[in-house]
């Protein structure tokens, strides 16, 4: 997991148009730990990418499904990320959006609608209400939708929704 405070971190924003147009233009996506299902875009249609894809996953099943892979990591996502990271050198001419993070953010919030726009400020009064290292769990409900890609958490295991499955 990326944290809330990194330049690069987007949040759980593939359901937005701004961001799937960002990982179909992107040279190189790495999906860790994420099945890129239709319950991580909200829709039925394919997630387009152009560029080379790289999975990291422990299963198996993940690593060979509809989206194929260049590059194929079998593991804990957090432990391959951070070796891949340690192996990581910039180099002269490359490009980068990490640091446009924020302007992807603010592009995907323009977008919102009046009740958008009251439940991204309910679920910024719960972060602010929540301890730092408070946990909180949802089911499916508007507020949780848009907090999985609102709420602020710093570390994994802050902010818990049944995605995809649901527990009503």
């Amino acid at each position: 997991m990326v944290a809330e405070s990194h330049p690069a971190n987007v949040g759980a924003s593939l359901p937005f148009a701004a961001i799937q147009e960002l990982v179909a233009a992107a040279d190189v996506v790495i999906a860790a730990g994420t099945e890129l299902s239709e319950t991580d875009v909200y829709t039925t249609t394919r997630l387009a990418m152009s560029g080379r894809l790289v999975r990291l996953d422990v299963d198996d099943f993940k690593l060979a499904d509809q989206f194929a892979a260049e590059v194929v990591v079998r593991g804990d996502a957090a432990a391959s990320l951070e070796a891949l990271a340690g192996d990581c050198r910039t180099r002269k001419g490359w490009r980068t959006a990490s640091g446009a993070a924020a302007a992807y953010r603010a592009r995907v919030e323009a977008q919102f609608d009046a009740p958008s726009r009251a439940r991204l400020a309910a679920v910024q009064a719960l972060r602010e209400s929540v301890p730092a290292d408070g946990v909180v769990f949802t089911d499916m409900t508007q507020l949780a939708y848009l907090g999985n890609y609102a709420f602020p958490a710093e570390r994994p295991g802050l902010w818990f929704h049944p995605s995809g499955y649901g527990a009503l």
